[in-house]
């Protein structure tokens, strides 16, 4: 509308006076907002240079020179930078002339757009201009403003050290690599170290340098924050990105997809602090900088549902929004405390999407006395599926996949609490109320038959839905999704685990270590070898009694010796390991149990990702190793690692793992002669621990409390001192490492 005006002003053909000076300027300001090329520079200067030379004419104009030079100046910044400046130099030129002409009294001013006229002379090549007007410049500077003199050397001084940081900064980024993959402590605070180094360096590129200065400046300090975007991480850069932003913004940078990247993570900060305003402003930049419209449809719907919530009184029009600000209520809620709200939240989200259809639903499968069933599972399972279908069109099928995996795992948490609430726990029988008829068996009782199994309909539809977002999850390569089902099947197990009930679910775990292989390596190692060995431990068979071996011996005597044939011993019977006999079936689970030790004991050895997995859940895996070993008789070695590599944190692990393997075999009740003779003594044992660098204080502890106990056995006094000392220099460790995370031994 402000250039359709201001067309209509000029086609009337206004008179030369100040009204048509200060048209000239808006349009320049108008053009300036949506130039980006180089014939929009031409566009842009053309309206300043109309409003400077109408201005010179007359005395009583000559303060809109001035005007238009701060106007012209504030337009071209986007094009000062290499490459662009020189495009500058004609109209530059013009406007440092007219200042001169009209004797403009703010020398500061001219003797500073001078100074950018010989950098624009620089870039253009016109090298013998740039030095004689630098020349010119330089005495103006030195004669009218002696305060700008000397830092017309001082601002290179103090560009050189920014780019001097900067290019430090890009060398250390270099080196470290995948280093900080791991996040390590040190290494996570020497990067922030380095971020807030060059914060500090765009602060001086702002007060002093150019717009290239500035990006570069950004360019680095982006590259550094990249690693600490984590979600645990990332408020603490939360103040430079944001500076970073204004800079990019008021230098007008034409980095687009950088400002983007940097508006788009700043407003997912302030959505996880409730800051729902700055997180819509930064959404609405990140928006307009999105000019190829790849990430418009999902930063709409981001949108929406942000307006949404702020609206705390006030429901979306569209039924789709309402469906999505209710879920998210939901999903916020807490769900020990707010059965009843989430679930009036979910019906009512339902209910938006398809009214008719849902309140079927509802009533399909509500049952006596009131009991909300499987229609709380049924109804939220419906409402996410309704939801995904109203998405489906405008998403990719990864991002489907991905939101149909997040709402399973909402559904069946709800109902697992569920279960919880009526007392029942996840993958087991319900017990009879005390309530109920005692003269009426609770197998011929109707409604607890019916009772009961919805309740284990219940477990079997999660244990289902788990493993289906895990096949789901590998199918589009998303590790998080294979990773949480396999968190949320291994922890809403943990009873039946502690109760010692593993065989129950020796399927579903091991379909989730045959998902996690397919993918290789998970965020959630730990887990992995722990499933592992709990296959194991469950597939382990029972060892061969040994009457069995006592009567193949008397088997054996009883059959006639050889014949002589002339040699010395000929005739005598030598007695193996190998010669007793075993069960095809053990054999077979034992190779089965062999392989998922070794694959633990792969993953135990790898720090893919960074993240090595710990010695207590190795030293599982090594008790498991060592027992079925010795089911199947066979001879053990001191490491059971089948990839060894060459490097010091390999040495450390292997030192640890040769006392750990000693200690499981001297626990052990049945230990072949084999065994035993490549067992170290009690003393060489101790000795070994001794030179371990043991990285668990938990697993060390419980190391010399063994050696201990064994050397009490022993009677050895000096061993009993010495393994006493070691267990209580380590036991404020341990104690210290347990009340900071759960341990697993």
């Amino acid at each position: 509308m402000s250039k359709e005006c201001l067309n209509m002003y000029f086609k009337g053909k206004p008179p030369a006076n100040q009204f048509l000076i200060r048209a000239y300027l808006c349009g320049g300001q108008l053009t300036s907002l949506q130039s980006s090329g180089r014939g929009d520079i031409e566009k842009v200067v053309m309206f300043f240079l109309k409003a400077i030379e109408i201005s010179k004419e007359q005395p009583r104009y000559h303060f809109l020179v001035f005007n238009a030079s701060v106007l012209y100046f504030q337009a071209i910044g986007p094009f000062l930078r290499p490459g662009t400046k020189q495009h500058l130099v004609s109209s530059l030129m013009q406007v440092v002339k007219a200042l001169e002409d009209i004797r403009e009294e703010d020398l500061k001013w001219r003797a500073q757009l001078m100074l950018h006229l010989v950098e624009c002379l620089v870039d253009a090549g016109r090298k013998k201009e740039a030095a004689s007007f630098a020349k010119l410049t330089s005495d103006f500077a030195q004669v009218n403003t002696p305060d700008l003199y000397p830092r017309i050397f001082s601002l290179q001084d103090a560009e050189c050290l920014v780019k001097i940081e900067c290019l430090k900064c890009e060398l250390d980024l270099h080196k470290r690599g995948s280093k900080l993959q791991g996040y390590a402590k040190g290494d996570v605070e020497a990067q922030l170290k380095m971020v807030k180094r060059l914060d500090h360096s765009l602060q001086s590129a702002v007060r002093g340098g150019g717009r290239s200065l500035i990006q570069a400046v950004c360019a680095t300090l982006w590259n550094a924050c990249l690693p600490l975007l984590q979600l645990n991480l990332r408020k603490s850069i939360k103040g430079q990105l944001v500076r970073m932003a204004q800079a990019l913004e008021e230098s007008r940078s034409l980095l687009l997809e950088m400002r983007f990247q940097v508006h788009n993570e700043i407003s997912e900060m302030e959505v996880e602090e409730d800051h729902l305003e700055c997180a819509i402003e930064h959404l609405e930049k990140a928006m307009r900088l999105d000019e190829e419209g790849m990430h418009r449809e999902r930063l709409s719907a981001s949108l929406r549902q942000l307006r949404a919530r702020r609206s705390l009184y006030e429901m979306p029009d569209r039924a789709e929004d309402r469906a999505a600000l209710l879920i998210e209520q939901a999903k916020r809620g807490s769900p020990k405390n707010d059965v009843k709200k989430i679930r009036s939240l979910l019906i009512n989200a339902g209910k938006a999407l398809a009214p008719d259809a849902f309140q079927v639903l509802l009533e399909a499968d509500v049952e006596a006395k009131g009991i909300f069933k499987s229609s709380y599972c049924g109804g939220i399972t419906n409402i996410c599926c309704l939801y995904l279908h109203v998405l489906v069109s405008s998403l990719s099928m990864t991002t489907v996949i991905a939101g149909w995996t997040i709402t399973r795992f909402l559904c069946h948490q709800a109902a697992i609490q569920k279960l919880r609430s009526e007392g029942v726990n996840f993958n087991q029988e319900p017990s009879p109320p005390e309530d109920r008829r005692k003269d009426v068996p609770p197998e011929e009782d109707p409604q607890w038959t019916i009772y009961r199994e919805w309740a284990l309909e219940m477990s079997a539809q999660a244990t289902i839905s788990f493993l289906r977002a895990a096949e789901l999850g590998a199918e589009i390569r998303e590790q998080w999704i294979i990773s949480n089902a396999a968190v949320y099947l291994w922890n809403y197990n943990k009873h039946i685990l502690a109760a010692g009930g593993q065989c129950q679910l020796l399927a579903p775990f091991q379909k989730l270590i045959d998902i996690m292989k397919l993918v290789g390596h998970t965020s959630e190692m730990v887990l992995q070898v722990l499933l592992c060995n709990t296959v194991a431990q469950i597939l382990i068979p029972s060892p061969s009694p040994p009457a069995n071996r006592v009567t193949q011996e008397k088997e054996e005597n009883k059959k006639p010796p050889p014949p002589e044939r002339g040699k010395k011993g000929a005739g005598k019977r030598v007695e193996s390991v190998q010669s007793i006999s075993m069960d095809p079936a053990t054999v077979q689970e034992g190779k089965k149990v062999l392989e998922l030790c070794d694959y633990a004991f792969h993953l135990t050895s790898s720090t893919d990702g960074g993240k090595a997995v710990t010695l207590a859940a190795r030293k599982q895996v090594i008790g498991t190793w060592v027992q079925i070993k010795q089911v199947l008789q066979q001879q053990l070695g001191p490491n059971p690692d089948v990839d060894e590599e060459v490097n010091p944190r390999h040495d450390t692990v292997m030192a640890m793992t040769r006392v750990l393997v000693a200690i499981e075999v001297l626990l052990s009740k049945s230990n072949s002669g084999v065994m035993e003779s490549s067992l170290p003594t009690l003393s060489e044992l101790v000795t070994m621990a001794s030179e371990c660098r043991w990285t668990d204080p938990t697993v060390e502890l419980h190391t010399w409390t063994h050696l201990l106990h064994f050397a009490h056995v022993a009677q050895d006094h000096d061993l009993i001192m010495s393994c006493s000392q070691k267990a209580l220099q380590c036991e404020d460790a341990a104690l210290k490492r347990v009340k900071m995370s759960t341990c697993a031994l």
